[in-house]
């Protein structure tokens, strides 16, 4: 869930969590002109979400849609017995308190900083509670990659070294 204002951060974390071998579901990627919006909202967040992500940023308290799609999740969520079915995000410097009530007392996963911790932190949140992926070579490659990148085996330093290069013709 998320606002217009926020449709950048949607598509890169959906391509991401594709990636990794999620099934992904946003209206940005999924609806066309001409869709009844609020009712396949509904139905996904019904009937088809393992989790529902929202994007806390500065325009979502705002939105009086989100709200909605917040309740509905959090409403589903408790139907399902299932503690963590809502996610929030935080993504810019907007207070959290400053939330919809219904979310002051769930913990936000922070992207605010760094986009790639705050997925390597939802990452770990979705495969410790077992949400169902696509394990294929490639999705396990890039979760590794994304853990790597987080944490790096490596460090850089400001040193000055050599370039050999050879041009051939």
């Amino acid at each position: 869930m998320a606002t217009p204002q926020d449709n950048h951060f949607v598509k890169w974390l959906a391509t991401k969590l594709s990636l990794v071998g999620y099934e992904v579901w946003t209206d940005v990627t999924e609806l066309q002109g001409g869709d009844v919006f609020w009712g396949d909202i509904e139905a996904v967040i019904r009937n088809r979400a393992a989790k529902v992500i929202f994007v806390h940023s500065e325009f979502a308290k705002a939105k009086t849609g989100t709200r909605k799609e917040v309740y509905l999740a959090l409403k589903v969520g408790e139907k399902l017995g299932q503690k963590r079915f809502v996610i929030p995000l935080r993504i810019d410097d907007s207070a959290f308190d400053d939330t919809f009530i219904e979310l002051v007392d769930i913990q936000a996963i922070d992207c605010r900083s760094d986009w790639l911790s705050g997925l390597n932190s939802l990452l770990t949140l979705l495969q410790r509670d077992g949400i169902r992926r696509d394990a294929s070579i490639g999705a396990d490659r890039f979760a590794d990659l994304v853990g790597k990148a987080i944490s790096p085996h490596f460090s850089l330093s400001n040193a000055s070294e050599t370039l050999v290069s050879a041009g051939l013709r």
